[in-house]
């Protein structure tokens, strides 16, 4: 009430005063003040005002869909940053990153990529340099080539979407404010949720203008849910609370409280011996530190907790941690991190059922935002499994915060943003007819030189192999029919192509296939040795061409190409150049792909490309710039010894500046980091399709 009162006196005091202002540049004036205190929806208000006035206002339409972006309602962004764009193109450096963001947003993913790259050529020609400083040239060319990855991830889980029902829980539970962060009893009996709505105990609120958190409850019987209630000031208080964890049996609560003593920490309430919920206790060290703890969930026997946390060792921002104790009256160990699930993004609102922990990321492979995943624990090797997405609409372009299962995993409860939504974030229940896809949890073929099936098991955690109690996994039948099946399609329009694709396969006893694909599909079962490799190329007139590396480890592999066609900007990896260690010679394994880049030129005579070369972080920044530059060189040489014009080739080297995953020291994320791309800077010419 206080700051709404100092922005009337603001404005008043402005159209009073002498100043030369106009009343739109006065009610810019306020509104800057507004967005400046953390107040954005009233901010955008104000700024709409200003475009009643003056319709043609350059910053008023930038600010509105800036606005529009850190609310709810992020697509109604575009309309205002494209006309800001229309109106001065050089209005603000970050212009084209926001559109491209709104298009995310509205889910036109190609239209947002093709404004991501506009921005990251931008960036990296040096037209923002009076804007930007180096190290915040680097931060925003990392954030926009994430946003790429994220885009073309959504591009396939939104053709595959999951096979699964989606209902809002209905105004006994939602409301026109947030609601989220639910937490439901093993029956499904009860559950609290945290809520940002009118009525919260002190009445409070924070800077955004919105109610502090408070904690409600609900009874459930026969998929029905009691009207929401406070749950009182035993829990609730003026400052923020959130529901984070409830046991299995219901009767232990997890609450974070935002204490500012420790920037929030993780407390816990349980039922008395008056059947009454106790005061929040803190859950103290180690689990809590001087870091924040926001969210925490329990295994069924009570020995395991898995938190998250920003605190120092971790791989960036908030990370998944745990720790166990052999009995209730025991301490709790020194969390370890859980570093096969954690990414160099937040990691958070954990949720372990059984073996599988579900949880909310800002990284791995998701469709932008915060995007729901699982994992496997297999107890028997002490090993977590790759994170697997859980597919759209589950995950949206938004962010998709907490899930918590029931009934075996057939029922979630997750809270989201969407469009039958009753004004913010609601909390759904999700009926899981069949479980996600696989694929759904995969990058486009854009991303990985290898397609890694979801049940690898990526790093150890315990050397006691006894953090779950739970039946050993059985080994898999060794299978050595194999069925390949490939999709190829335009990237823009999804139409198929009856793409020319070849086989190369590591067993000498099926060696090299070639063949075409029909409708746009080729599917054939190969009898080969199991974790045989087998290297996919395709090829299609006019199209950039694409390859890939599979293991044969399933008894089905589906692959899907989405080519892209021959136009200045479009670049692709090779995915298999190999230079030896520490050194730019290329090693002969390199020929077949090196053949390939050299038959598309030939073809499509009026192309001239640049190689670019990426490394890991291992090494200083001056190190692998040359050592990039160098590689690059390298294949630059090796086209021109084959008789390509060095007119129509150009090297780069980006060093360890352009990561497409963690640096850190799991190899399979180095090696992603460490490759050869090349991108098209001219086509002047028509291809004709090579063999």
């Amino acid at each position: 009430m206080k700051r709404l009162i100092k922005i009337y006196l603001l404005f008043v005091l402005l159209c009073v005063s002498g100043s030369a202002f106009s009343q739109t540049e006065q009610l810019i004036q306020v509104a800057d003040e507004v967005y400046n205190f953390g107040d954005i929806k009233d901010a955008l208000e104000i700024y709409k005002q200003v475009l009643e006035l003056d319709s043609m206002h350059v910053k008023a339409n930038y600010m509105a869909g800036k606005c529009y972006i850190e609310t709810i309602n992020k697509e109604k962004s575009l309309p205002y940053l494209l006309k800001a764009y229309d109106l001065d193109h050089k209005y603000a450096a970050n212009i084209l990153y926001l559109i491209g963001l709104s298009y995310h947003y509205n889910y036109s993913f190609e239209q947002a990529i093709g404004f991501y790259k506009q921005y990251i050529e931008k960036l990296e020609s040096g037209v923002y340099s009076k804007d930007y400083n180096n190290n915040k040239v680097m931060e925003e060319l990392k954030k926009t080539n994430r946003r790429i990855e994220e885009c073309n991830t959504a591009l396939v889980m939104v053709k595959n979407p999951v096979q699964v029902k989606i209902e809002n829980l209905g105004r006994e539970i939602n409301s026109e404010f947030p609601d989220y962060a639910p937490v439901i009893s093993a029956d499904q009996k009860v559950m609290f949720f945290t809520s940002r709505r009118k009525g919260s105990i002190g009445g409070n609120k924070d800077k955004d203008n919105e109610f502090f958190e408070d904690v409600y409850f609900s009874h459930g019987s026969n998929g029905k849910w009691s009207e929401a209630e406070n749950v009182g000031t035993k829990i609730n208080s003026k400052l923020h609370e959130s529901s984070i964890g409830l046991s299995h049996d219901g009767k232990q609560l997890f609450v974070y409280v935002d204490n500012d003593k420790n920037k929030g920490d993780i407390f816990y309430c349980f039922i008395d011996a008056n059947n009454e919920w106790s005061s929040p206790k803190p859950f103290g060290k180690p689990v809590n530190s001087e870091f924040i703890e926001n969210a925490i969930t329990i295994s069924e026997d009570g020995n395991t907790v898995v938190f998250s946390s920003n605190r120092k060792g971790g791989k960036g921002g908030l990370d998944l941690y745990i720790s166990t104790r052999k009995n209730k009256n025991a301490n709790w160990s020194e969390p370890q991190n859980i570093a096969a699930i954690n990414s160099e993004y937040d990691d958070e609102s954990p949720y372990l059922t059984g073996n599988t922990l579900y949880f909310s990321s800002k990284g791995h492979e998701g469709m932008g935002g915060y995007d729901l995943f699982k994992s496997e624990y297999d107890s028997t090797t002490s090993t977590w499994s790759k994170p697997q997405n859980l597919g759209h609409p589950i995950n949206s372009a938004a962010d998709d915060f907490s899930i918590v299962v029931a009934d075996g995993g057939k029922i979630g409860y997750i809270a989201s943003v969407k469009k039958e939504g009753f004004g913010d974030m609601d909390i759904y229940k999700v009926y899981f007819d069949e479980k996600p896809k696989e694929e759904l949890a995969q990058k486009t073929e854009e991303k990985k030189p290898e397609e890694k099936k979801t049940e690898k098991k990526v790093q150890s955690l315990s050397p006691k192999n006894e953090l779950f109690k739970s039946a050993p996994v059985a080994k898999k039948e060794i299978i050595k029919g194999f069925k390949i099946s490939i999709n190829v399609y335009d990237a823009v329009s999804k139409e198929p192509l009856n793409a020319s694709i070849k086989l190369n396969f590591s067993d000498l006893n099926a060696g090299l296939v070639e063949a075409k694909c029909i409708s746009g599909k080729f599917s054939k079962e190969y009898k080969v040795k199991p974790s045989s490799n087998v290297a996919i190329s395709v090829d299609y007139t006019g199209y950039v061409f694409s390859t890939a590396n599979v293991v044969l480890n399933d008894s089905v592999i589906t692959k899907n190409f989405y080519l892209e066609k021959i136009k200045e900007g479009v670049s692709r990896v090779l995915r298999n150049i190999y230079f030896d260690f520490d050194k730019a010679t290329l090693k002969s394994e390199s020929n077949s792909e090196l053949n390939n880049l050299y038959k598309f030129l030939t073809t499509n005579t009026g192309v001239r490309i640049r190689i670019d070369g990426h490394t890991d972080s291992k090494g200083s920044h001056q190190y692998n710039n040359l050592l990039s530059q160098k590689r690059s060189e390298e294949v630059v040489n090796w086209l021109v010894s084959k008789g390509i014009s060095r007119d129509r080739l150009s090297a780069k080297g980006f060093g360890e500046s352009k990561p497409l995953a963690s640096n850190d020291d799991e190899e399979e994320g180095r090696e992603l980091n460490r490759r050869t791309e090349f991108v098209i800077l001219e086509n002047s010419s028509k291809a004709t399709s090579f063999k």
